[in-house]
């Protein structure tokens, strides 16, 4: 574990692996100061950020992260699960081994089970985080590091998100998405989404958000439609702070990237990479009412993920829905704070 923590760590402000400490499994209501650590790390980054890029994997396979001690700015041209490993491997080295040996086990079945899958060798790639953190629900020390956060109101900065893409929630490979992960830097905040009049701007929204989050006028209900503040690593455009009236409170960082229309093209600058980066934004989640995610939205007029269909039972959808975006808390473990 060494050698992939100091490699994915040779820029961060701490570097290398430690041995395991005692593993906690309960996420606490007091944010620790490993999640603050990597919080604190993501905004150095962001905010002193000169390029950035989307690529799904780099010539070697792990994330390209580098500082330019001239400038003092950071290039990022890496995927969203090589984001959230390079911050955890540099400011939270034991958690991210605790979690590595989970990725080792996970991957071993998982091709073996897919014999032809040969991406995601060197990190963890999103729908493994998913359902490492979905497991801690059930098992809360089988991950040294982690704790489950199953209610999505109660996030906090340094928590991490990640949600399973298409046939990778089942545990099999495919051409289609993986998933996203990424670092929540802000709590969760209620929004409302009005389908009270359906136009062509907001048909793909309306016609695919869970009938359930909608009251009789078409408005959502309160506590039914949430925005998150992430810091990650995509191609698509995210709700910015303005996304509400009023605006949605901000972590204050930069956006930092750009996005190409159509999104996920080829970038003029970087051959090897997509259009967009690193960055910040909001992302809204419908919840049950224990406050469960269930959907996904990256931003206005985009349709949320899953995607609910008219005539598809209500009851059903539902519980397909639950445990496809997990959180994970960072817990302190003995040799992990200084």
């Amino acid at each position: 574990m060494t050698t992939i923590c100091n490699r994915l760590a040779a820029t961060t402000i701490i570097a290398g692996c430690l041995s395991l400490g005692v593993a906690t499994g309960e996420a606490k209501a007091q944010a620790s100061q490993t999640a603050a650590n990597v919080y604190n790390h993501a905004g150095v980054v962001i905010n002193n950020l000169g390029q950035t890029f989307y690529s799904y994997e780099t010539a070697n396979g792990y994330p390209n992260v580098s500082y330019n001690q001239t400038t003092g700015k950071y290039t990022v041209d890496t995927d969203c699960s090589g984001w959230i490993s390079y911050l955890l491997g540099g400011s939270a080295p034991t958690n991210y081994s605790g979690f590595y040996s989970f990725f080792v086990n996970y991957m071993a079945n998982f091709k073996q089970n897919n014999p032809g899958y040969t991406s995601g060798d060197k990190y963890p790639q999103a729908f493994v985080f998913a359902a490492g953190f979905k497991q801690l629900q059930t098992q809360p020390t089988a991950i040294p590091g982690f704790a489950s956060v199953t209610d999505l109101r109660t996030i906090q900065k340094g928590d991490i998100i990640a949600w399973c893409g298409t046939t990778f929630c089942n545990g099999k490979a495919s051409s289609g998405d993986t998933g996203h992960v990424m670092l929540a830097i802000g709590p969760a905040q209620p929004v409302t989404v009005n389908c009270s009049t359906i136009t062509t701007a907001n048909s793909q929204m309306c016609n695919s958000i869970i009938p359930t989050a909608l009251g009789t006028n078409k408005i959502s209900l309160p506590g039914a439609v949430y925005a998150v503040e992430v810091a990650d690593e995509s191609c698509l455009s995210h709700y910015p702070a303005t996304a509400s009236n009023p605006p949605l409170a901000s972590a204050g960082w930069p956006s930092s990237r750009t996005f190409n229309n159509p999104a996920c093209s080829q970038t003029t600058g970087n051959a090897n990479s997509l259009g967009g980066g690193v960055g910040t934004g909001f992302i809204y989640f419908t919840v049950n009412s224990s406050g469960v995610p269930l959907q996904h939205q990256f931003a206005g007029g985009d349709p949320f993920f899953p995607q609910y269909t008219a005539g598809t039972n209500v009851a059903t959808f539902t519980t397909q829905a639950v445990g496809q975006t997990n959180i994970g808390r960072l817990v302190d473990v003995n040799s992990a704070v200084n």
